[in-house]
């Protein structure tokens, strides 16, 4: 779907954002971490539908089976995988992340 908000971006690098991807995993030589927001899509459709007739029974709740959330890819140094006190650190800094989208665009 496409952004609705062409700003949205512009407010997400001045509000943070690549600070914030990089506690997740500081860039290295061959890699740049890679986060991206899957919202549910069902919102922005009953938006675009607006005073269409929606027929009895379709869900109105968010999707069960959509993949929505946050999707952070990271560099994997060598065959290990993170300690448990990294993993904590990343997965603060994940949620970091999260936050910092939902107070740039909120619903989003």
């Amino acid at each position: 779907m496409p952004v609705q908000d062409r700003g949205v971006e512009t407010q997400l690098r001045d509000a943070g954002l690549l600070e914030a991807i990089t506690r997740v995993a500081p860039p290295s030589r061959l890699w740049l971490p890679r986060v991206r927001f899957i919202p549910d899509p069902r919102a922005a459709m009953r938006e675009r539908m607006r005073g269409v007739p929606i027929p009895a029974g379709v869900p109105s709740g968010p999707s069960t089976t959509a993949e929505v959330g946050l999707e952070i890819d990271v560099e994997r140094a060598g065959d290990a995988d993170p300690t448990p006190e990294r993993f904590a650190e990343m997965l603060e800094a994940a949620i970091g992340v999260a936050e910092l989208n939902e107070r740039v665009s909120p619903g989003a």
